[in-house]
């Protein structure tokens, strides 16, 4: 009996709250980088959309492998310092990391300017 009642006002509740007609005036949104002017294009607004998706994807990416390759060159300085490793490993596993890191940065990029 007690379901019953609970699922009878739930049901009241949804028949009260869709039959009510919202009449706020929203503002208007905010058009990315890129989409025309008159926002009624939603193919321009979708293509930039998916720019600034790109390009917010490629960042993470990039500081990511930025945080990789800082990681493994302490990691390997920390060896070093404790006589673990060369000081010619920290060595060239900075100027890898940085290798790396122009490589990741440029093919990025390129991406970034296909997407376009």
């Amino acid at each position: 009996m007690r379901r019953l009642k609970t699922l009878s006002q739930g049901l009241g509740l949804l028949a009260l709250t869709l039959g009510i007609k919202a009449h706020a005036a929203l503002p208007t949104p905010t058009l990315p980088a890129g989409a025309t002017a008159t926002g009624t294009d939603w193919l321009s607004m979708l293509k930039a959309l998916t720019k600034s998706g790109t390009d917010l994807a490629t960042l993470i990416v990039s500081v990511v492998a930025f945080l990789i390759v800082g990681y493994a060159a302490i990691t390997k300085f920390i060896e070093a310092n404790n006589g673990r490793a060369a000081w010619g490993e920290v060595g060239l596993l900075a100027v890898v990391g940085v290798f790396i890191l122009v490589f990741v940065g440029y093919f990025l990029n390129q991406a970034s300017t296909v997407m376009t």
